[in-house]
């Protein structure tokens, strides 16, 4: 059932076609004890192949065998800008995840832009929060044509960060910068 699922999600990924020319996407994933699981490896190589269809460049990035996963994600990042990509996709190494989602998520072009996974938690909830704390929700507008919406707060499990993005941030807060 495993092997039908795939081949029919890798047909329905070659149908759907996204401009992506003229981005060189890295992926960087922070690997905690070393192992991806299985439907990460898939979801790493779909992704490729998709984004290479589309013309963009594509890099991936691993960091192993580190426990901090805020310091691995700060290290991608590092790697990142000393690199000539244009975007970065990080992905944590216990997701699985549709190349599709990530080429949509490129084709809008956004600096920073992110999909919130599953909290480890029952009953399910989202990695998501549109309050800032001790304050009323507030109301949220979905955007016609991509279905994004503007959060307070998103889990970093599943986001695209633009080159620009990252340069504006560290010429704001110097201190923070990351070698």
């Amino acid at each position: 059932l495993a092997a039908t699922d795939h081949a029919k999600r890798m047909n329905e990924t070659r149908q759907e076609s996204f401009d992506l020319a003229g981005m060189k996407a890295m992926l960087g994933m922070p690997i905690m004890d070393g192992r991806k699981a299985w439907e990460t490896e898939q979801s790493l190589i779909n992704t490729r192949d998709l984004l290479l269809r589309c013309g963009a460049k594509f890099d991936w990035a691993e960091l192993p065998f580190c426990s901090e996963i805020a310091m691995a994600r700060n290290k991608i990042v590092a790697g990142f800008l000393r690199s000539p990509h244009t975007h970065l996709m990080m992905i944590d190494s216990d997701m699985g995840w549709d190349a599709r989602d990530v080429a949509r998520l490129c084709a809008w072009r956004r600096d920073f832009v992110a999909a919130a996974g599953p909290k480890k938690t029952f009953p399910m909830s989202y990695c998501f929060n549109i309050t800032e704390h001790g304050q009323p929700p507030r109301t949220v507008e979905i955007e016609a044509g991509t279905g994004l919406m503007e959060v307070d707060q998103v889990g970093g499990a599943f986001i695209l960060l633009s080159r620009a993005m990252l340069e504006r941030m560290g010429n704001a807060y110097p201190e923070l910068t990351y070698e």
